[in-house]
């Protein structure tokens, strides 16, 4: 397999002391109905094998790119690092414990490119980490704008794709120790954009150990610090936003 100069898209995986899982992750890449892809994975500086799994395929798959960081600098520096090298015209981002269905690139792409839509996200399921239990569908509404962003939790960062071409550069707040992702949407679409649901099942989000995203309590902590001071709404509008999307948040880790 040669070396894709212009790959389609580019999947951004950061990674953390995720070498138990880091190999099926990369597999579930490998295994796409379409071949014209790159994987950038940013090793935080684990203390753990995550790199030596990372370097080990990327000797064997020339579409993969492993990198290490400088100094463990949180996984909103690990995924901006790849956003800088990342060729592709959609790009995704993919943590390095979770996998996606064979067909997703290909028929997402295709619905992207079908409706002409920007950003598009998917249904997926929670798994525990041992990949024993698969959770309920996990599903969002049909259509996300800013608004509803506001007071959600939705989007994450596993299902969606989004053409560069057409929403532009955006990075992670390196600032942020969590709900990083939730602000990189909301910049997003405060610049008018909206995203699309593709009404698929293809990925699963394993839950139940630490990793990069996962720290519930301080993620929430952080919430009204973006509504307020990032997003720069006003005390009432925030509140109001706070509350939909602390109950949201609260209904979504309840269901399993």
């Amino acid at each position: 397999m040669s070396q894709n100069k212009n790959p389609i898209i580019s999947v951004i995986t950061p990674c953390y002391n995720l070498s138990k899982y880091l190999a099926k992750t990369i597999e579930s890449i490998q295994a796409q109905t379409i071949d014209n892809w790159e994987m950038i994975i940013i090793d935080d500086c684990s203390i753990d094998d995550s790199f030596k799994v990372a370097k080990a395929h990327a000797m064997k798959d020339p579409r993969i790119t492993a990198i290490q960081m400088d100094e463990n600098r949180g996984s909103s520096a690990a995924r901006n690092e790849g956003l800088k090298r990342a060729k592709g015209t959609y790009i995704t981002f993919i943590d390095g414990d979770d996998l996606i269905k064979p067909f997703k690139f290909e028929t997402q792409i295709n619905f992207m490119k079908r409706n002409n839509y920007a950003i598009t996200y998917t249904n997926y399921r929670r798994m525990t980490p041992d990949e024993k239990t698969v959770g309920i569908l996990q599903r969002n509404p049909k259509k996300i704008n800013y608004s509803y962003m506001l007071k959600h939790t939705a989007m994450g960062t596993l299902t969606p794709i989004y053409n560069r071409d057409i929403v532009g550069e955006y990075f992670f707040d390196e600032n942020l120790p969590a709900r990083m992702d939730y602000a990189f949407w909301l910049d997003v679409m405060k610049d008018g954009h909206v995203a699309h649901r593709f009404d698929r099942d293809m990925a699963r989000y394993r839950r139940g150990h630490t990793s990069l995203s996962s720290n519930v309590n301080k993620g929430q902590k952080l919430v009204w610090k973006i509504l307020k001071d990032r997003q720069g709404l006003n005390y009432i509008h925030a509140w109001w936003c706070y509350a939909h999307y602390v109950a949201h948040a609260l209904k979504k880790r309840r269901l399993f």
